[in-house]
């Protein structure tokens, strides 16, 4: 199809376009050396004559460039499948063409199933399976305002404006897993072999299939801890404030291997999602605001450069970097939601068995809503140490609200 519209576009300056290159495929299947077309599901080859018709307009209007042919090696197989043709039995999923197929995963949403897109995954495949189903009530919070800073040293250091018991899962502050450095040894070694190697061969594809596995287990481990923390912390507060980071812009620097370990932008966009889903707010404080190097005592703004720890000139309180960003992340993110006309969110704490600490007055419980729910498996379950009671996702989930 995009050689067609590249003759076509030399010809006469004109486009195959998705209607056009649909109603070709059957004559395509008929040309000699074709006929492995017959093999593939039809709403994957249209899906395909769809994905080219997007990147030939987004040529114009977005300036993207014209569209390349698929690399042999920097491109995994994929293919999508419509609602009609999938069906998840147990832990089979039928699939067109292809009958029962075993697959693995966690809790399995139940709904409509929307449609499904087969990927490769290093040496397997992946099923991401899109369901619309109700999302379950969530828990009374028990906090009303928490503030979170991210970053590389600890992954999330939160404060809550008051003790938390620890049996919500929630801590001053949170250490990310970071897999990579634990896994970087083997990781190196793997692909120190497939260098060694003779390409096309059938030994450098087995090495190939061992270093796809390594990564693919580093990002089950983060995306699994990412899934635990942000559940623990939507489930325990009403409202959240974040700091508005720039993730991108982080990555150009000396750290970009910790931070793109430790995964703050995932755990930014699971916190965006799950808050709308679970009717909480979440407030996200600008990025320039001087958070760090403003005491939480006196919001007197000191340069205070690289230090772990610091003390005020105006008042003498000593301060914690992260845990000192955090309460002022708080403070803004409380003023941000008083200005957009929200009731400032107040706390009356009494103590509660076990030690744990609970609101006298419960925040009411947000309503169910439809949503779109992704479901992905066929991933090896990862549970963190740090959260073992929390809801584990052994499966790569992407969620985002309908």
């Amino acid at each position: 199809m995009l050689a067609a519209n590249k003759a076509r576009y030399e010809a006469d300056k004109t486009f195959i376009f998705h209607r056009e290159m649909q109603a070709m495929l059957p004559a395509l299947k008929k040309r000699p050396g074709l006929q492995w077309l017959c093999d593939a599901p039809t709403a994957s080859l249209q899906r395909m004559t769809h994905n080219l018709d997007v990147a030939l307009k987004n040529c114009f209007r977005l300036g993207r460039g014209f569209p390349r042919f698929k690399s042999y090696r920097d491109n995994a197989d994929r293919f999508y499948v419509t609602n009609q043709q999938i069906e998840v039995v147990g832990n089979k999923v039928r699939l067109p063409k292809l009958g029962l197929v075993w697959f693995r995963c966690g809790r399995v949403p139940s709904g409509k199933i929307l449609g499904s897109v087969m990927r490769e995954e290093g040496p397997g495949w992946v099923c991401a399976i899109q369901f619309e189903a109700e999302v379950a009530t969530p828990p009374a919070a028990t906090v009303a305002a928490v503030g979170i800073d991210l970053g590389s040293r600890a992954l999330a250091t939160i404060d809550a404006g008051a003790t938390i018991d620890a049996g919500l899962a929630l801590c001053e502050q949170v250490a990310a897993p970071k897999p990579l450095p634990k896994a970087l040894k083997r990781l190196c070694r793997r692909q120190r072999a497939v260098a060694r190697s003779k390409k096309r061969s059938t030994s450098r594809t087995r090495k190939i299939a061992a270093v796809g596995r390594t990564h693919r287990r580093i990002a089950g481990i983060r995306r699994n801890h990412a899934h635990q923390l942000t559940r623990a912390i939507v489930n325990a507060a009403e409202v959240i404030c974040v700091e508005d980071l720039h993730v991108k812009g982080m990555m150009q620097g000396r750290v970009a291997r910790e931070l793109a370990d430790v995964g703050l932008g995932e755990v930014l966009r699971q916190l965006d999602y799950k808050a709308d889903w679970s009717g909480r707010t979440l407030i996200e404080v600008g990025r320039f605001c001087p958070s760090s190097k403003t005491c939480s005592a006196c919001l007197a703004v000191q340069t205070i450069g690289s230090r772990e720890a610091w003390a005020c000139d105006g008042c003498g309180v000593l301060h914690n970097r992260d845990h000192n960003a955090a309460v002022n992340i708080r403070r803004r993110g409380i003023e941000i939601a008083v200005g957009q006309g929200m009731p400032e969110p107040t706390q009356r704490w009494v103590k509660a068995g076990g030690g744990g600490i609970v609101l006298s007055q419960p925040v009411a419980e947000a309503s169910g809503l439809a949503v779109r729910i992704g479901m992905s498996g066929m991933l090896p379950e990862v549970r963190s140490a740090e959260f073992p009671e929390c809801c584990a996702w052994s499966v790569d989930t992407k969620c985002r609200a309908g």
